[in-house]
């Protein structure tokens, strides 16, 4: 079985110094929100070694830091994105077809629409992530480029 969790960045401040959405930070609430969730995900040590996807923005990298945390080697698997930023659910599912299974676990910190829009069409349930929330998927297949909707289950959720 394949598995593949979504989170949705932490709470941005409304505006960055330079103006451009990219470069928006967490604000407080999004920093609370990015601990509480670093805290449900550590504790209940449901990742092992996930493949970790993450927009490049500032807001998706502070998050995936937080969820890291002091774990170095969690930390040194991210991926950082250009291309998952404001990425489309159809982008983000056409990039998870091509591995291979031999990667039974992906992570995809992202934001919405798309990042809402996968999560709806792969658990076959219309599905809005609010900010700083994660679900994990169980997904009902043996690779990757078999992705369809209404494949996935969810095994665990996390949302603020």
């Amino acid at each position: 079985m394949l598995r593949l969790d979504i989170i949705r960045h932490a709470k941005a401040k409304k505006l960055s110094i330079s103006g451009q959405d990219i470069d928006r930070k967490l604000s407080k609430r999004g920093i609370l929100q990015a601990m509480l969730l670093a805290n449900f995900i550590l504790k209940d040590n449901i990742w092992n070694h996930p493949f970790i996807l993450c927009s490049h923005s500032t807001r998706t990298r502070q998050t995936a830091e937080y969820i890291c945390g002091d774990d170095k080697k969690l930390l040194s698997s991210v991926t950082y994105r250009e291309d998952l930023y404001l990425a489309s659910s159809s982008f983000m599912l056409q990039y998870l077809m091509k591995f291979e299974s031999d990667v039974h676990h992906i992570v995809i910190i992202g934001h919405n629409n798309g990042i809402s829009e996968l999560l709806s069409y792969l658990s076959g349930e219309a599905r809005m992530m609010s900010t700083g929330s994660f679900y994990s998927l169980q997904l009902n297949i043996d690779h990757w480029n078999e992705l369809h909707s209404g494949c996935a289950e969810v095994l665990h959720s996390f949302f603020q």
